[in-house]
């Protein structure tokens, strides 16, 4: 992988014996934020602290689309009420989804960073001969995109170049990584995210997804989630999910499958 002139490369390694945060969303996330605003904050930005839960501003991303626009769209928001746009709260380092923390009083909320924690059972599940995991953040040049749209087969936004993956590393070197997934799902309830684990060999083969956070059934079935083992990431759209996933929720499915596939791809491979 190349670096970015304009964005540097990122790689941050760290062992999960330090990791201290249940994984419940995307990190990648958090790095986009980080570059955006230029502020570094943690999981408490978008969650209770110590709770996987949403807090005001996390609710609002994913009620907006989870996207760079979702994120653009907040900053002219509200969201917790405390009389002070998201966009001033972010300038003066305060919490936006935190009616405590305010410009004029910020609160503690940046001291702890509130580092991840994968499952590593699941991970486990993947690769059984990992003898132990590390994180590679990393954002990709966007000279890349387009590379990254062929693998995938499927529409990239900027918002994909922030890469969270998970190596195993076995005694032979690295054995492959694993992605989280976001599926975002609207019904006349609201927004619903759905998180998955996707994990694949170093070229982007899956090896395994395996449900993290999910609101349907159907998705911790193993029927379904068997259907993705052993798929190239372009073969990923060919394949007809079943009823009761409807068409626009398949494709959005399918498409996130393939692009952390490609991910791992990128960030593993040559």
């Amino acid at each position: 992988m190349r670096s970015d002139p304009s964005t540097p490369f990122v790689t941050f390694v760290a062992f999960f014996t330090f990791f201290t945060f249940p994984l419940r969303a995307l990190p990648q996330f958090q790095k986009f934020f980080e570059d955006k605003y230029q502020l570094q904050a943690n999981c408490t930005l978008c969650h209770l602290a110590g709770r996987s839960g949403l807090n005001d501003y996390g609710r609002g991303f994913v009620d907006n689309g989870l996207s760079a626009a979702a994120i653009d769209a907040l900053a002219k928001m509200d969201l917790d009420k405390d009389g002070y746009s998201s966009a001033q709260e972010i300038a003066a380092g305060s919490n936006p989804g935190d009616s405590s923390s305010t410009p004029k009083n910020a609160g503690g909320w940046l001291k702890n960073p509130y580092p991840v924690r994968p499952d590593l059972k699941l991970l486990n599940s993947s690769f059984p001969d990992a003898e132990r995991f590390t994180i590679l953040r990393a954002v990709l040049p966007k000279e890349d995109l387009a590379r990254f749209q062929g693998i995938a087969g499927a529409v990239i936004e900027d918002f994909d170049r922030y890469l969270f993956v998970i190596l195993a590393k076995g005694s032979k070197g690295v054995l492959g990584g694993s992605s989280y997934a976001g599926v975002l799902e609207k019904d006349s309830r609201g927004a619903k995210l759905n998180v998955f684990l996707v994990s694949a060999n170093p070229n982007g083969k899956i090896v395994r997804v395996e449900p993290v956070r999910v609101w349907r059934s159907i998705f911790k079935k193993s029927s379904f989630l068997k259907m993705f083992r052993d798929l190239w990431p372009d073969e990923i759209n060919r394949i007809k999910l079943p009823a009761p996933i409807e068409p626009e929720l398949a494709g959005v499915i399918k498409a996130q499958f393939a692009k952390c596939a490609t991910q791992i791809d990128l960030a593993i491979g040559p």
